[in-house]
């Protein structure tokens, strides 16, 4: 199906499917049977462009409790109203969750008015995150990816896939944004990589390497793929301020490769 094309509604026989353990889901409606008791053996969920209210999702995902690989790629006008759940709920649904995958708007739609002393339970079995479009520019979506982070003790990798920018200039209201926050608590026992692509080097991106790099005693890598548009005198600016953070780990490299803007 194109772009332009209309979102499907899924026939109720879908719903009736009990022994789906893998299911893709792209451009539809899902508008859940009152009487749908879930996919029992469901280990793995994809939506992508699903048109679904929040409470749906929720009521979808608490009705598979096996779900461990769950990637939800949704914009604005997927979401059909706002509610009051959050991330607390999202994750209640998800107890099994290893590999996520989001887009910035759906991690942005949960974190929406949370409170994250609210948010206290690990996420104890996410090994695996990846956040696309995301901007190092708005503070409200590094806090909800921040957030996630903190909240998830065994992760191994976090990949974020970031927004192409014209420009390394930050908005000066996200300039001191890392240094108004308290990452004494964070611990990432278990994080070996970190990925970041269209890498800049403004100051948010290299505050959240530096949190990365100080607070992860395992960590084995951490790649930066810079944007098309950064200079050659840039990236070395950049590898220069990144020798001088500090490293919990004693092996973590630093490797830099170069991406095109779409």
């Amino acid at each position: 199906m194109g772009l332009g094309s209309p979102h499907h509604k899924l026939p109720s026989s879908f719903f009736s499917f009990q022994n789906l353990t893998h299911l893709k889901l792209l451009k539809c409606a899902i508008h859940p049977l009152a009487s749908f008791s879930g996919f029992g053996r469901l280990t793995s969920l994809c939506f992508y462009d699903v048109v679904i209210t929040k409470s749906a999702l929720l009521r979808f995902l608490s009705c598979c409790p096996k779900i461990k690989n769950f990637t939800l790629i949704e914009n604005s006008s997927c979401f059909t109203e706002s509610g009051c759940s959050d991330f607390v709920d999202l994750f209640q649904c998800l107890p099994l969750i290893e590999h996520l995958e989001m887009i910035s708007y759906s991690i942005k739609f949960f974190a929406l008015g949370v409170i994250p002393q609210k948010f206290t339970n690990a996420i104890v079995h996410l090994n695996f995150l990846c956040i696309s479009e995301l901007s190092f520019k708005k503070e409200d979506e590094l806090c909800a990816v921040l957030l996630l982070v903190s909240r998830s003790p065994n992760i191994e990798k976090i990949k974020l896939e970031t927004c192409s920018y014209s420009t390394r200039k930050v908005m000066s209201h996200t300039k001191d944004f890392f240094d108004l926050l308290g990452y004494s608590r964070i611990s990432l026992e278990h994080l070996r990589e970190l990925e970041i692509t269209h890498f800049t080097g403004m100051k948010p991106e290299m505050d959240f390497v530096k949190v990365i790099l100080a607070k992860s005693p395992m960590l084995e890598k951490v790649r930066l793929v810079f944007a098309e548009q950064i200079n050659i005198t840039d990236r070395l600016e950049t590898l220069e301020g990144l020798l001088e953070f500090p490293r919990a780990s004693s092996i973590a490299k630093v490797t830099f490769g170069r991406s095109r803007m779409c």
